[in-house]
């Protein structure tokens, strides 16, 4: 059986930003099926302030499914009037969303993806 994909996404400012986009991913008719929640996010240690943000976490079973999910953030980003800062972490890796064409989504899947047998 192959492993799961474990995901985390962050969005860079306030947490209405990552409740619209987890909004987005649950209304994407590409993604049924595919696990995401939000979840408190704790400041890093050192950091300062105390207060939680919020990530969505996301369960994903290949990395077709990856290739979609960085699609579908990827659009809701250009959908934002502001610009703002999306990354994806994966078993150490970290990839910051900022192009939706098909060769800039295959990089991010490489990036997250490269060395882990998937």
């Amino acid at each position: 059986m192959r492993e799961q994909l474990g995901l985390r996404i962050r969005v860079v400012g306030d947490d209405g930003q990552v409740r619209s986009l987890h909004r987005w991913l649950a209304r994407d008719s590409d993604l049924v099926g595919v696990e995401h929640e939000l979840a408190a996010d704790k400041a890093e240690p050192g950091s300062m302030g105390g207060s939680a943000l919020e990530v969505i976490n996301v369960v994903l079973s290949n990395t077709i499914a990856l290739s979609t999910l960085l699609l579908t953030v990827a659009n809701w980003r250009a959908s934002r009037s502001e610009r703002v800062e999306v990354r994806i972490e994966y078993a150490g890796a970290v990839v910051t969303v900022a192009a939706n064409s098909p060769e800039d989504v295959q990089r991010m899947v490489d990036s997250l993806t490269a060395d882990r047998n998937l």
